[in-house]
């Protein structure tokens, strides 16, 4: 099977999507400190180790050789699902700031 455009682009579209997301958790990681800087930084490690792999194993598809592939493409996607159920949890209890007005403090959601 020859390889065409719709597999070049799926390719570059890849890293540019990987590229993307690092930057996005790298930034999460920078705005809120502690055990997500920590969360956030073990997902880089994950999504960059399992994207490689899958890369890896992926060579191997004009011969219909590809084992692991698709394992390590859906622990890469599933940690990334992971990450982002993490930051809404985290966006959300989030304490709110003062309120200037009224000098008292905002209710926590």
């Amino acid at each position: 099977m020859e390889s065409g455009f719709n597999d070049t682009m799926h390719a570059t579209l890849s890293v540019v999507f990987g590229v993307l997301l690092i930057v996005a958790i790298a930034l999460s990681a920078v705005a809120y400190p502690g055990w997500f800087r920590a969360y956030s930084l073990a997902t880089i490690a994950v999504v960059i180790g399992f994207g490689m792999a899958s890369s890896f194993a992926i060579q191997g598809i004009e011969q219909d050789d590809t084992p692991w592939a698709g394992g390590f493409e859906r622990i890469n996607a599933y940690a990334y699902f992971a990450w982002l159920i993490v930051l809404a949890v985290t966006v959300m209890r989030r304490e709110l700031p003062a309120t200037r007005s009224s000098g008292k403090r905002a209710v926590r959601v």
